[in-house]
């Protein structure tokens, strides 16, 4: 509790000391300091609005209880109890949820994010839900009061879109939507089916975070940019004009076309920005490979089998197979009432990144064996050295070499009973952690020197 209570008195005073320097004039003057200032103002501010409730929550639990010690009155004793009771119960909870707080965020949570939409195994009935997940979003983007804008799209054959692009801004966006990458499954009877039978259909989902240019630099000399003419409806300037933009980066190879814009200019500028934010997430890929298995895996094949969540009509439920998560809201989920799958998700990521801490604390020592075996035995005889001084042994006996090798009766009685031993061990472990994690991240690092694997 004390410890919890430290880290948010550390942030209030942070959160204070920064909504001080935002109203300096030097700072202010100096627009990338005062717009790095602003955004950590704003993310420090929810931290800020626990720590003072969290600090009322004690505060009155000290005043409740200091007022049952010194109170004789019956009714005035029993409110204060039942005061007690209430904060008792109200604080785990409240320190729960400010645990999930402080887990650091990943720094591409707050950007904007392109959501690409495409129909995968179903034909027909795949782009029909393209078409029904998007206006889902559509809704649900609406309600949080986030700007959206189409940026490419390409019918189907008869109905819904065969893919289309959304760009997204606003505040929060990608941590949100993150997890909405990968295969959705609907099950259905499709509007061509004569017999009523129930069809699987699936679509693949792709949440990019928009890059900005100080994220990635886009070398526009790599890019081959030509001109077409838009297809689909949108009238005589759009259909007669070459307004339409593909993009291709000729060192990867990806291709992005932008064509619903009626300049050629503006489809340039959003053609752009997905090509950026497409190579970006490949960067981000390439460099956090350990990450990638908690972060949803982006781009699938569209097969049925793949699937993160299954849409079932006949029985009005929709089950998110990643959290085991099943909802009996079909009608109000696909009109936007999405928010409590995201945060079911959002909390199973929460948990998995404390377990991750964990796992990884240990998996440090299993990637430098040979480092720590020689290391803990110096230390542990270090110990034992100290140890053997205040037990009135005598530290020369557990450094001379003649001891040992003459006088070994003069070890009788000398030792640790096996729980003392125990907490040396956790202490040994505790100690070279750091050293441990030192050269782990070295050993990473400098991967040409062959001779580190054998450490």
């Amino acid at each position: 509790m004390s410890d919890l209570l430290s880290k948010l008195e550390a942030i209030h005073f942070r959160f204070t000391e920064v909504g001080k320097m935002i109203t300096d004039p030097d700072i202010i003057s100096d627009m990338d300091r005062f717009v790095k200032l602003s955004k950590e103002y704003r993310e420090l501010e929810e931290l800020e609005s626990y720590y003072k409730r969290y600090s009322n929550v004690l505060s009155n639990l000290s005043s409740g209880k200091a007022l049952l010690e010194q109170e004789t009155d019956p009714e005035m004793r029993e409110m204060a109890k039942e005061e007690i009771d209430a904060l008792e119960q109200e604080r785990p909870a409240l320190e729960e949820e400010i645990k999930m707080m402080l887990i650091p965020k990943d720094p591409e949570d707050d950007k904007n994010a392109i959501v690409e939409l495409r129909a995968g195994t179903g034909g027909d009935e795949a782009c029909i839900f393209v078409e029904d997940i998007f206006r889902m979003y559509t809704m649900y983007f609406k309600e949080m009061g986030w700007q959206a804008e189409v940026i490419n799209s390409s019918e189907g054959t008869t109905k819904g879109f065969k893919e289309i692009s959304i760009q997204i801004t606003g505040a929060g966006i990608y941590g949100a939507m993150k997890f909405e990458s990968g295969v959705h499954r609907v099950q259905r009877v499709p509007e061509t089916e004569s017999q009523g039978r129930v069809h699987t259909s699936a679509i693949t989902v792709a949440v990019l975070p928009e890059a900005e240019e100080v994220d990635f630099k886009l070398d526009m000399n790599d890019v081959r940019k030509d001109t077409f003419r838009a297809s689909g409806a949108g009238g005589q300037h759009i259909n007669k004009t070459e307004s339409a933009i593909r993009l291709t980066h000729i060192p990867t190879g990806v291709v992005v076309e932008c064509q619903d814009g009626r300049s050629q200019h503006k489809n340039l500028e959003q053609a752009i920005s997905v090509l950026r934010s497409r190579l970006y997430q490949a960067e981000l890929d390439r460099i956090h490979n350990e990450r990638a298995a908690q972060r949803k895996t982006l781009v699938s094949t569209g097969d049925r089998s793949a699937k993160i969540r299954t849409y079932n009509y006949p029985q009005g439920r929709i089950t998110d197979h990643r959290i085991n998560k099943t909802m009996y809201n079909l009608a109000s989920f696909m009109n936007g009432d999405i928010q409590e799958m995201i945060d079911s998700l959002r909390m199973a990521e929460n948990a998995e990144k404390l377990k991750g801490k964990v796992v990884d604390f240990f998996c440090v020592f299993g990637r430098v064996p040979f480092f720590y075996y020689i290391l803990h035995i110096y230390l542990i005889h270090l110990i034992a050295v100290f140890a053997a001084e205040f037990t009135g042994f005598g530290w020369q006996v557990m450094v001379s070499m003649s001891t040992f090798a003459t006088r070994v009766e003069a070890l009788k009685g000398y030792g640790f009973n096996l729980i003392t031993v125990y907490i040396i061990w956790i202490v040994v472990i505790i100690l070279l952690y750091p050293l441990c994690k030192k050269f782990d991240t070295y050993k990473q690092t400098h991967k040409e020197k062959w001779w580190l694997s054998y450490l």
